[in-house]
């Protein structure tokens, strides 16, 4: 058992679910780098004091900004809608990350001047 090679076919027969599940693995994976972002823009504000902005981040890509986008492109795109949800939720909590993350910056320039 351990030496014998595993294929997709010894779990899942059904063309439709492969076909499926492989599309929603692409469109999960386009949101890879933003989940990166938000994970450096997190550790950041925690790690120099940020507490709003650590919140923020920690609460948006699971939370607030991923139930809003779930509710909203469900009703309005269905099945595809609820799928880039996630995506979408991380692009949006990387804008929220960028706005924090150029106020940080402004009052860093603003102490050191």
């Amino acid at each position: 058992m351990l030496s014998r090679s595993v294929d997709r076919k010894d779990f899942i027969k059904d063309q439709t679910i492969i076909q499926e599940s492989s599309t929603m693995l692409r469109i999960l994976l386009t949101s890879t780098p933003l989940i990166g972002i938000i994970l450096v823009f997190t550790t950041l504000f925690q790690s120099s004091g940020q507490a709003l902005g650590a919140f923020a981040m920690s609460i948006c890509r699971q939370g607030v900004i991923l139930l809003i986008v779930l509710e909203t492109f469900g009703k309005l795109f269905a099945y595809q809608g609820v799928i880039w949800s996630q995506p979408v939720a991380d692009l949006l909590t990387c804008l929220i990350g960028s706005f924090f993350l150029s106020s940080f910056v402004k009052k860093i320039k603003n102490k050191t001047s």
